[in-house]
């Protein structure tokens, strides 16, 4: 379990630098189509990577806490 709480600390420094990077995935209006379509990208891949942390966080992790408390107990 710390090793993924970990993971999802690392993953969140590194949106925090993408978003300073790409300055809130700003798209200057002289932009080509590649860089647009890039940082459109990185921003669908950031909300995609947070609804699948907080998931893990609300479901995932509370019951493997559970099942391991529990089988833990049995022994």
């Amino acid at each position: 379990m710390q090793h993924l709480e970990k993971e999802h600390e690392i993953e969140g420094n590194l949106t925090d630098n993408i978003h300073k990077v790409t300055l809130n995935y700003k798209i200057s209006e002289d932009a080509c189509n590649a860089y647009r379509l890039i940082l459109t990208e990185l921003k669908e891949m950031e909300l995609y990577l947070h609804q699948h942390i907080v998931k893990e966080n609300q479901i995932l992790h509370p019951k493997v806490i559970a099942l391991e408390k529990k089988l833990l107990h049995q022994t």
